[in-house]
């Protein structure tokens, strides 16, 4: 299973994405999570993103986590 965090790096007034980030990349790296981190660049990026990425998706079991 992969796990992609999606995260808005205007959020909180821009001031936390960056220690979410190095947050998730420690937790996920210390159980040996597959995982991909993805920061919002505009407006619906967001939708696109997860679209695409399951459009390209192999079958794959895959889980959003909206940050």
């Amino acid at each position: 299973m992969k796990y992609y965090f999606v995260i808005n790096p205007a959020a909180g007034k821009g001031k936390i994405s960056e220690s979410i980030g190095e947050r998730i990349t420690e937790v996920c790296t210390a159980v040996g999570a597959d995982f991909e981190i993805y920061y919002t660049k505009a407006r619906g990026d967001a939708i696109d993103f997860v679209k695409h990425t399951v459009e390209a998706s192999d079958s794959e079991e895959l889980r959003f986590i909206a940050c």
